[in-house]
């Protein structure tokens, strides 16, 4: 047996089952289904033949503390590129067609982040004409828990610079105006294409 627990957590719109013997989890999100399959053996998770890596944020805290005590003030420039090169990577490999038109943009970023448990994204403002997008994420998993602090969500602007990257089809910044970790409500996003 690969599992021996049955664990089923529900939200308004979500469901997450550990089936017993078959080594799944599933996550129904609406009418739509997202299942994972646990091999315990290997130490591998899959779906629909993609990698998987579930983690807690405090593993991504820790990462972002230790870049932070080893490197000082270079710790935001290295959490952005490598942000910017995993938003990037995942557009392009998740993705077979990017659309540029608003709810194209706001499923990819639910996929990207809500639906991931990064938070809950909002697109506040888009501009595919400007090359522009301002975004919200409430309980974003790098600030969650933290208060008091100075802006924590450079791996996730870095992130979203990539992934917008992709969807204007030109080099973008990503700038965090507000953060949860300073005890503001949410964290707020402004994505801008760059001039060349």
């Amino acid at each position: 047996m690969l599992i021996d627990s049955l664990l089923i957590l529900s939200s308004r719109n979500l469901n997450l089952r550990l089936l017993k013997t078959m080594g799944k989890v599933q996550i129904v999100e609406k009418s739509r289904i997202f299942q994972l399959q646990v091999d315990i053996e290997n130490g591998r998770i899959t779906s629909e033949n993609k990698e998987w890596i579930l983690s807690q944020p405090l593993f991504f805290q820790a990462l972002n503390d230790g870049i932070e005590k080893s490197f000082g003030s270079g710790a935001r420039v290295i959490c952005m590129v490598a942000g910017k090169n995993a938003g990037r990577r995942i557009v392009e490999a998740n993705n077979k067609e990017i659309g540029s038109d608003r709810r194209n943009v706001l499923t990819i970023l639910e996929k990207l982040f809500t639906w991931m448990g990064w938070g809950k994204i909002q697109l506040e403002d888009y501009s595919e004409k400007s090359r522009k997008a301002i975004i919200r994420i409430k309980n974003s998993a790098m600030a969650r828990g933290i208060r008091n602090s100075s802006q924590k969500c450079h791996l996730i602007a870095g992130c979203l610079a990539g992934v917008f990257t992709k969807i204007f089809g030109v080099e973008t910044s990503c700038i965090e105006t507000n953060c949860a970790a300073k005890g503001d409500p949410y964290c707020r996003f402004i994505v801008k294409g760059v001039k060349s």
